[in-house]
């Protein structure tokens, strides 16, 4: 894995994107935690889609971020993160004991 983000590091740099795309396609193949993931996929500036996954793994996962999680993400992705956590659980309170009638 080291050496296919290495390789898409390079490519990145040096602007070759049909390597970029090679080791895209290898690092596809392998399981990366989510937040080493997102954070090489950001720093090299591979389409966010490819992302999906490893967003919804943190949102819907038990344990909050970490603070190391968050200083290694970006302020802008945590918070991002925090938020769709929080719409995730509030959803999940709504539909277990329907929607609040309070006037």
């Amino acid at each position: 894995m080291e050496q296919w983000i290495s390789i898409l590091k390079l490519s990145h740099q040096w602007q070759f994107p049909e390597v970029k795309s090679l080791a895209l396609r290898e690092i596809e193949q392998l399981y990366i935690e989510p937040i080493k993931k997102i954070v090489v996929y950001h720093a090299y500036d591979v389409d966010r889609d490819l992302l999906s996954a490893s967003y919804t793994a943190l949102t819907v996962r038990e344990e909050p971020l970490t603070l190391e999680e968050g200083l290694e993400l970006g302020i802008e992705t945590a918070l991002q993160l925090a938020r769709a956590r929080e719409l995730a659980r509030g959803a999940k309170k709504v539909g277990a004991r329907g929607p609040s009638t309070s006037v």
